[in-house]
């Protein structure tokens, strides 16, 4: 079984990732950027991926898209229309790399987009239905996914690549 796994620096992504690498899964990691990556950052980007699991690193650039969410979108929402850009970009690469499953490290009502309703608009562009969207720490408190961290590893890098700010 092979995921695309939704992979940023933060603290829930990897620990979704590791979680669902450790039940088997293979992992294929979707990295969204928008501005340009250093070799400093890139370099640790790719350490927090191994730490979690993942075999192969994609990078998306989605400037573009958020210039244009700013000129013709309303602020509440550009969140929301970020992460369905995503969901679909996500969708296209499990396709190509015949993956069954896409892993978000969503957490329920810590940001917009991870309230029940915008997951539900979000998850609606997903057009295969034989790709299940996975989101292993859906229900975990904050603490329980940082503590997590810390136990594979990856916590200390969230912090480092966070510092980085990878422009």
């Amino acid at each position: 079984m092979k995921a695309i796994t939704l992979f940023s620096h933060g603290i829930d992504s990897p620990v979704a990732s590791k979680i669902c690498n450790d039940k088997g899964i293979d992992l294929i990691g979707l990295h969204f950027c928008s501005k340009a990556i250093n070799k400093t950052y890139l370099d640790n980007l790719k350490q927090l991926a191994q730490l979690s699991g993942i075999k192969k690193l994609y990078l998306a650039d989605q400037s573009h898209y958020h210039k244009e969410y700013k000129k013709i979108c309303n602020t509440r929402l550009q969140c929301v229309f970020c992460k369905r850009m995503m969901l679909r970009i996500a969708e296209k690469l499990a396709e190509k790399e015949n993956c069954k499953f896409i892993v978000t490290g969503d957490n329920l009502s810590q940001v917009a987009t991870q309230t029940i309703e915008n997951m539900r608009v979000v998850s609606s562009v997903i057009k295969n239905k034989d790709i299940i969207i996975l989101r292993p720490i859906l229900t975990n408190e904050k603490n329980e996914t940082i503590d997590i961290a810390r136990t594979i590893g990856t916590y200390e890098f969230n912090l480092l690549l966070q510092e980085l700010k990878y422009w």
